[in-house]
């Protein structure tokens, strides 16, 4: 039996890390599982979106041609319909996106790790300017403690 820990993410993904594999190459290993309130790359939200934006793109540019020439052509019934296709997919796609948004994506400020205390979370994005100065300093964000 392979060995390892796995990671549950929000989006229903998981990461896997294997200590050690067995003949069998098992898909999930024997060992520790956590989760955590963040995404896989796969399901970031900026991500999806931009993917969004690119199929809607290509269809539009797609029915926009075929109703041109359904115009062109004289076929009020076929434009009529591209016409309510464009419109409909318009509304799709503000649907997705709005989806996508609300979602959100964990991330630096609001992940959320097994076992840590709240007391102990540090949101870099509210760090006091001599932590980004001492950040910047060693040239990543490095790991900060708080005292008391």
């Amino acid at each position: 039996m392979c060995t390892g820990d796995t990671v549950k993410l929000i989006c229903g993904h998981s990461l896997v890390h294997f200590r050690t594999r067995c003949e069998k190459k098992c898909d999930t290993p024997k060992g520790e599982v956590s989760s955590i309130h963040d995404t896989c790359a796969s399901c970031h939200p900026e991500m999806r979106i931009a993917q969004l934006n690119r199929n809607h793109a290509l269809l539009m540019r797609e029915a926009t041609e075929h109703y041109s020439a359904a115009t062109k052509e004289g076929r009020s019934d076929d434009a009529k319909q591209l016409k309510k296709y464009m419109q409909d997919l318009r509304v799709k796609r503000e649907g997705d996106v709005e989806k996508w948004n609300e979602l959100g994506r964990g991330g630096l400020d609001n992940v959320i790790w097994p076992g840590k205390d709240e007391r102990e979370e540090w949101n870099y994005s509210h760090a006091l300017p001599w932590v980004s100065n001492r950040l910047t300093a060693a040239g990543g964000r490095g790991q900060q403690h708080r005292r008391g």
